[in-house]
């Protein structure tokens, strides 16, 4: 049984060698994992980008593990057609590329930005509250160094809440409850898992489900938005919060 394992591993090894296009393809893979770490690193990036890049890497990283797991089950059966063998490691790919970006974003946030976790203060306080109102679990508070004004929550295994310092330096009290409590209800939804979902369906021409996820998108922003109203009783602090906090 080992020696059959091991004659499949060097005709795959043989494969790769002897065959440019396998060549081409696990380079390019390996390109678009260290261009996308290198993007992320800079900083510079929207919330929203940074989660694409993110889900991006992730397959970038699992793709050359499911490409080899197929080809060694192809060799086995005598026939391998090199395009076929990609599309279907990338159909693999998604859903687990998915349930990585739901398990570990969280932690690629935190490097990206160098945010510091919270756990005690008064936003923290103010946090802890409101998520006992809500009956949702705590989330985690992180802290970004930042003076740009900036909020995002992130759905997952790790739900969190990132706040930079310019928010702090810009906003009173209840224009942080405001922007709390919408992105409470962002991660109750878990409607960040979608947003990278919705961008790849966009880039495929995928324009059914393109359009039904951001209408999903839409609602959910729209949702958040009403439940933090309806909890302070008023739109003031969250439109004034969304005046300068950069979404």
């Amino acid at each position: 049984m080992s020696m059959n394992i091991l004659t499949i591993l060097i005709n795959c090894i043989i494969l790769y060698i002897s065959s440019p296009v396998y060549l081409l393809i696990l380079i390019g893979i390996a390109a678009l994992a260290i261009s996308t770490f290198v993007l992320l690193k800079t900083g510079r990036l929207s919330t929203y980008r940074v989660a694409i890049l993110g889900y991006v890497h992730f397959m970038a990283l699992l793709f050359p593990f499911i490409f080899f797991a197929s080809t060694m089950s192809c060799v086995q059966l005598g026939e391998c057609n090199i395009i076929s063998t990609a599309g279907y490691s990338l159909i693999i790919v998604l859903p687990i590329a998915a349930v990585a970006y739901y398990l570990f974003i969280p932690y690629l946030f935190k490097v990206i930005y160098g945010a510091r976790k919270i756990k005690k203060g008064m936003i923290y306080t103010r946090l802890k509250w409101l998520s006992k109102s809500l009956d949702l679990k705590l989330p985690k508070l992180f802290l970004i160094d930042g003076s740009t004004p900036n909020a995002f929550s992130v759905s997952g295994f790790h739900s969190s809440i990132f706040l930079s310092v310019g928010v702090f330096e810009i906003m009173n009290k209840k224009e942080i409850d405001a922007i709390l409590i919408h992105e409470l209800n962002h991660i109750a939804s878990a409607s960040s898992i979608l947003k990278p979902l919705a961008w790849f369906a966009g880039r495929l021409h995928l324009e059914y489900l393109h359009s039904i996820l951001v209408s999903v998108l839409r609602n959910e922003e729209h949702s958040a938005d009403h439940l933090s109203c309806v909890m302070q009783g008023t739109s003031i602090y969250l439109k004034s919060a969304k005046m300068k906090v950069h979404y």
